[in-house]
């Protein structure tokens, strides 16, 4: 992902600045039920955040905080914001420093002179002094930081720019995934007919190199180019973790924002006097640039990672907000159990359970033909192929951990109980037609396949049915045989068969039939029926 570093196999290790009596002092939060934030506090430079028992990743928000603006000039940049996922261990303790913007870690002092880095709002790397007296460009915004326990780098948002003095469009730069830079002093009207000339503005941090202070200028008074005095000018490169300090002169550029590599500082303008057309004397001060933005990062095992500029506002300080991620657990059903059995043919659905924030998202190995595993409910479901015992291996996961149950299925073949049914005449005499039908009904649970039924009488002489029908035997009856195909579960089919009885007074009709299919029959005693009657 563009604007994301990544650590080597080492991991880079830092230390977090220590701005003293600008950042507070803050003990660890006593409830993580939700999420927990954290705000720029005067006093101390880390606060702590133990992540919970069981917690396998945080969800962490952070700002970068503003740059300040400068007086009568250019605004600062606004911190940058990062949004990612890093995995942790629960009971273990992050470290959090909150960058704020430049005004709430100096204010006016800024324009103090001092070479003091708190001048920039703290934060993992404060930003840059402004250095001048008056008038003075802003300081650059504070960086926030999370550490492990080792100290290492897991995500930094970057700070602002300062904006530069008295340059009214001299902007700070905004933190991001690279820091911005920060805008020139150039054609930015002074006072009158008065321009800034060629004072240029930090540029941002990178992902790989702090940001590079931009060169000193002139400005154009009634057609006199005016030169800085400085000699050599001062330039004022950002540096990792710690933002640069604003260029030396009577009119001072903005300080970089602190990040994961600060950005540079705005360039000056000190200017000499010359003599113009007209030959007046003049003498003045150019406008100078805006400091650049500080870079944003997140380490390489981070996921869900953004990076972008804070919309908190101007003037904001930084702050993170982190919200604790548990792994799943299978609650149900427990693990080295069996599932409830299923039967080849029949729809089949049970459910695997299981905890955790955020919700869990599944995936089996080991299933039988025709079921699979829904991922987001954990439902088992579909129609079984094949009998026999399977082992199967259920998974849960989400960016917090995951976990695996292991089950027995145990698929039945396929039962489909038919029964069979004769009806015939309730008397008989010689000559006399008389019919017979004969019922087969599948009573389930599954669908019987291949079913035939054969059908046998005697006492009669020639037979006919409706329908086709061949000869042979089921159940040990020889004669008619119809192929019924498949017969589903609760339906039945109905054949009739009819004759002239030729058995003499004082004999006997009758009508014998069995049935059967290709599908296992839990009851075979109902398979076959005989019905007889005496000839009157």
């Amino acid at each position: 992902m563009s604007g994301i570093r990544t650590r080597s196999a080492g991991r880079v290790a830092i230390a977090l600045a220590t701005c003293a009596g600008l950042i507070g002092a803050v003990g660890a939060p006593t409830a993580f039920a939700d999420a927990t934030s954290f705000g720029y506090q005067a006093g101390a430079p880390t606060q702590t955040y133990s992540v919970p028992s069981g917690a396998g990743a945080v969800v962490v928000t952070a700002d970068g905080g503003y740059g300040a603006a400068a007086a009568g000039g250019g605004g600062g940049g606004a911190g940058g914001e990062v949004t990612a996922t890093l995995p942790v261990t629960g009971g273990s303790t992050l470290n959090v420093v909150v960058g704020g913007d430049a005004g709430a870690a100096g204010g006016d002092s800024c324009d103090n002179g001092s070479d003091d880095t708190s001048c920039g709002g703290p934060g993992a790397g404060p930003g840059g002094d402004s250095q001048q007296t008056s008038p003075s460009g802003g300081g650059g915004g504070g960086a926030t930081a999370i550490t492990d326990s080792s100290g290492d780098i897991l995500l930094v948002a970057g700070g602002g720019g300062g904006g530069g003095s008295p340059s009214p469009c001299a902007d700070g730069g905004a933190g991001g995934a690279a820091g911005a830079n920060g805008t020139g002093g150039a054609n930015c009207p002074l006072v009158g007919n008065a321009y800034a000339g060629g004072a240029n503005p930090g540029n941002g941090g990178s992902d790989t190199a702090p940001g590079t202070g931009g060169s000193p200028g002139g400005y154009d008074l009634d057609g006199c180019m005016m030169s800085y005095s400085e000699s050599p000018p001062s330039v004022y490169d950002g540096n990792s973790a710690t933002g640069a300090a604003g260029a030396a002169g009577s009119v001072s550029g903005g300080g970089g924002g602190g990040g994961y590599n600060g950005g540079g500082s705005g360039g000056t303008a000190v200017l000499v006097g010359c003599t113009d057309a007209s030959g007046d004397g003049a003498s003045g001060q150019g406008g100078a640039g805006g400091g650049g933005g500080g870079a944003s990062f997140a380490e390489s095992t981070a996921t869900g990672v953004s990076i972008g500029t804070s919309s908190r506002g101007f003037g904001a300080n930084g702050q993170v907000t982190i919200t604790p991620l548990y792994p799943p657990t299978i609650t149900a059903p427990a693990s080295d159990s069996a599932l409830p059995g299923a039967t080849v043919g029949q729809t089949y659905s049970t459910t695997v359970a299981a905890s955790g924030t955020p919700a869990a998202t599944f995936s089996a190995t080991g299933l039988p033909a025709g079921l699979s595993i829904d991922s987001s409910s954990g439902v088992i479901s579909g129609t079984p192929t094949s009998a026999g015992t399977y082992t199967i291996q259920v998974s849960a996961s989400n960016v917090a951990g995951a976990t695996t149950a292991s089950y027995t299925l145990t698929v039945a073949a396929a039962k489909a109980d038919l029964s069979i049914a004769i009806s015939g005449p309730s008397s008989a005499t010689t000559g006399a037609t008389v019919s017979y039908k004969v019922t087969v009904a599948n009573a389930g649970p599954a669908a019987a396949t291949s079913v035939q039924t054969g059908i046998a009488t005697t006492g009669l002489g020639s037979v006919t049915t409706a329908g086709s029908a061949g000869e042979g035997t089921v159940a040990g009856i020889t004669g008619l045989l119809f192929d019924d195909g498949s017969l589903a579960a609760g339906s039945s089919v109905t054949y009739t068969v009819t004759g002239t009885v030729t058995t003499k007074h004082g004999g006997k009709i009758g009508a014998a039939a069995g049935t059967r299919s290709s599908v296992s029959d839990p009851n075979p005693l109902n398979n076959a029926a005989f019905v007889s009657e005496s000839v009157s």
